[in-house]
């Protein structure tokens, strides 16, 4: 799947079934990046992860990290207070 800089719509967020699971709730920045990087470090290419956090500023901060590393950023959505987002990795960490 190629980098987009055109984020996927919330109803085709929503249909997304992620592979993994980032739970960077009750932490602030950089700890959501921090958390993602880690996580998806040892997934193979194609991996699909949710990434949830209360800081708001990872809706910015994660497609920055994207853009940077090479991977590819489909979305951000607020949900219940929390901001969800989704990245698929897509070069090798």
């Amino acid at each position: 799947m190629p980098q987009t800089d055109a984020p996927l719509s919330a109803a085709e967020l929503a249909a997304l079934e992620p592979d993994l699971q980032v739970d960077a709730r009750f932490t602030l920045c950089p700890m959501p990046i921090v958390k993602t990087a880690q996580a998806l470090e040892p997934q193979p290419i194609g991996v699909l992860a949710r990434v949830r956090a209360t800081d708001a500023g990872v809706a910015r901060d994660l497609p920055a990290w994207c853009r940077v590393q090479g991977q590819a950023f489909l979305g951000c959505v607020q949900e219940n207070g929390e901001w969800v987002g989704y990245v698929r990795k897509i070069v090798a960490s």
